[in-house]
């Protein structure tokens, strides 16, 4: 504040007139940076919070406003990312100031968030998604790379942070392969891998359509239920796997036991023995069907 600037600089011995004259103008990043021990003519040119910050941190290292004015920044404010991944790069893997402020270059804060988590600038230049970023960081040593991230087939959706979940666990609970596990979720939507991370099949989620059904697919597949079977029940009405959702509440989101296939029956009017009928294509066993 410009009230701990005007203290700092009488400690410092200013008269009150000059400390005044010090941070007359000043916006309140820059008479942080006066409180922090920098001069007015480090600050003066300066506007982010985080450029001032790591001005005043790195000032004794060789670092001038000047050096942060002058760097390329790719179009990316330089921000709190990149602040810690100078700290990591200087503190702990002993770069020089200049050398570290190279290594950021042109890096997005998800870039250099994944600096500041131990990735090399290589490791992430050609990938800006955030939950990219920290499945590199999860499963660089298990040979992961950006470029195998970015082949993937998205069909347009981005990669979430169900994604980067289910990889990992995939990988390094479940011990499948990298090139297993990325062929799993490949295309999928991000309710489709978290099928996958319940135990559902590529072949399970594929033809599912949202959130509700992966969860009613998931709980009620080892009683015979298949994704077939779902979309049978949305041709005849389009609200029965939501109402599946819906009418057992909490056990139908969480891990507890559902009693066999009655509830089936309660939700959608008839038997599952029935809906089994159908969906197996006996011409010879029609059946109607009850809404």
């Amino acid at each position: 504040s410009h009230y701990d600037a005007l203290k700092h600089l009488i400690r410092k011995g200013f008269r009150i007139e000059a400390a005044l004259a010090e941070i007359y103008g000043l916006s309140k990043y820059q008479v942080s940076g006066i409180a922090w021990g920098l001069a007015r003519a480090d600050v003066k040119d300066l506007s982010g919070f985080y450029q001032i910050k790591t001005l005043a941190e790195f000032k004794d290292y060789g670092l001038t406003a000047e050096m942060l004015l002058k760097r390329k920044d790719g179009g990316f404010t330089f921000d709190g990312d990149h602040y810690w991944a100078l700290r990591f790069l200087v503190y702990t893997k002993k770069y020089a100031i200049a050398a570290a402020l190279v290594e950021i270059e042109g890096l997005s804060s998800n870039q250099a968030m994944g600096i500041k988590e131990g990735l090399s600038r290589e490791d992430v230049v050609d990938v800006f998604n955030f939950w990219h970023v920290i499945a590199l960081t999860e499963l660089k040593e298990k040979g992961l790379t950006g470029k195998m991230l970015l082949k993937l087939n998205t069909g347009g959706l981005n990669f979430e942070s169900a994604h980067q979940v289910v990889l990992c666990d995939l990988v390094l609970k479940k011990n499948l392969t990298l090139d297993a596990a990325l062929a799993k979720i490949d295309g999928l939507k991000d309710y489709q891998v978290l099928g996958i991370g319940e135990g559902l099949t590529r072949d399970d989620v594929v033809d599912l359509c949202d959130y509700a059904e992966m969860r009613v697919l998931e709980k009620l597949k080892k009683h015979g239920v298949s994704a077939k079977m779902l979309l049978v029940l949305k041709s005849i009405k389009s609200s029965y796997c939501m109402d599946l959702f819906f009418a057992f509440g909490d056990d139908m989101r969480t891990e507890g036991n559902l009693p066999a296939p009655s509830i089936f029956k309660k939700v959608v009017g008839f038997g599952l023995s029935h809906l089994r009928e159908m969906t197996e294509g006996s011409p010879a066993n029609s059946v109607t069907l009850r809404r």
